[in-house]
């Protein structure tokens, strides 16, 4: 039988090293946000550690890994949501343990978001007229005006500009674009890049849409 006993997040270091170095694409923003903030708790039977679990502040398990085969992972499952009274959990499709314990139950299933993993061109190519920079400051206003609502407060991105992780792309002296590159987790080469371009120009047959993001390893 497996106990569920709350846990630091120094406790569970080790196991998330692992889990994260098995997972065959890189560590979502989203979830790592959530992980965050979340609540860890070791998996444990007798007095040894087998595996671990966080709920994040909403209540809903974002990660789990117990060690054994599939079998045992999918049999322990069910104890644990009960203890923890999980009602969701936000299960990235990569990640197959997790993923096949979620399935051994009836629960409801929904996509929750799409994830553009795989870079097609690896070379970057400028466009005539258009340059690209790092915002610096002074470009608070610039970068609020091309997507209103991208941040989710001016304190947010000029956060980020201060930060470094926003690029500015401008045509001439207007900008008409910008790029946000953010590492998921401070000792792994794994970022997430968004982009979004100005209204104007989303709004053309060949731009692109208006606002993306995706993770990539590096």
């Amino acid at each position: 039988m497996i106990d569920v006993v709350k846990a630091s997040p120094a406790e569970i270091a080790g196991w998330r090293q692992s889990y994260l170095a098995a997972l065959p694409e890189p560590q979502e923003l989203h979830c790592e946000i959530r992980v965050r903030s979340g609540q860890p708790f070791l998996l444990m039977r007798a007095s040894t550690a087998l595996g671990y679990a966080i709920v994040d502040a909403d209540g809903a398990l974002i990660e789990y890994r117990l060690d054994g085969t599939p079998d045992a992972s999918n049999a322990a499952f069910p104890r644990m949501i009960a203890t923890l009274g999980i009602r969701r959990a936000l299960c990235k499709s990569f990640d197959r343990a997790f993923l096949s314990a979620c399935l051994t139950g009836n629960g409801v299933q929904n996509g929750y978001g799409v994830l553009f993993r795989q870079v097609v061109d690896g070379e970057y190519t400028e466009k005539p007229g258009v340059a690209v920079r790092r915002a610096n400051s002074d470009d608070l206003a610039a970068v609020l005006a091309i997507h209103d609502g991208f941040f989710g407060s001016e304190i947010q991105a000029a956060r980020h500009i201060k930060n470094d992780r926003v690029f500015l792309y401008v045509s001439g002296t207007d900008p008409v674009g910008c790029g946000l590159l953010t590492q998921v987790i401070g000792d792994r080469a794994d970022y997430d890049v968004a982009w979004w371009s100005h209204p104007a120009i989303a709004a053309t047959a060949t731009a692109p849409t208006s606002s993306c993001t995706s993770s990539i390893s590096v």
